[in-house]
């Protein structure tokens, strides 16, 4: 489903938006794969606050898997958001706002 936008400034927030889901999950990971990597260094500091870092490992994992859910999600609500599939079909409906003018004046 596409979302129904007037100028590119509206489609820039979606966008915005979006891009913020991804690049958030893309941070979570980092700093869940960073503290997995750091485990065998500080495995005595890691063994001594264990119910903290669990609970850590846990929170970015998690937050990972809401922000790609989010960013995946096809469910259509009263309020839709952009996601991946509607972004398509958003652009396919408004191309002029890719044209060489319009493209332009964004840049």
């Amino acid at each position: 489903m596409q979302i129904q936008i007037k100028n590119s400034g509206e489609f820039h927030s979606l966008l915005t938006a979006l891009l913020d889901e991804l690049v958030d999950a893309r941070t979570h990971l980092t700093l869940y794969k960073d503290l997995v990597k750091a485990h065998d260094e500080y495995a005595t500091e890691f063994s001594q606050s264990w119910t903290f870092w669990s609970l850590t490992l846990s929170a970015h994992i998690d937050a990972v898997h809401l922000r790609l859910c989010k960013a995946y999600d096809q469910h259509e609500k009263g309020n839709p958001t952009l996601n991946l599939r509607n972004l398509l079909h958003t652009i396919e409906a408004n191309l002029y706002l890719f044209d060489e003018a319009n493209f332009r004046a964004r840049l």
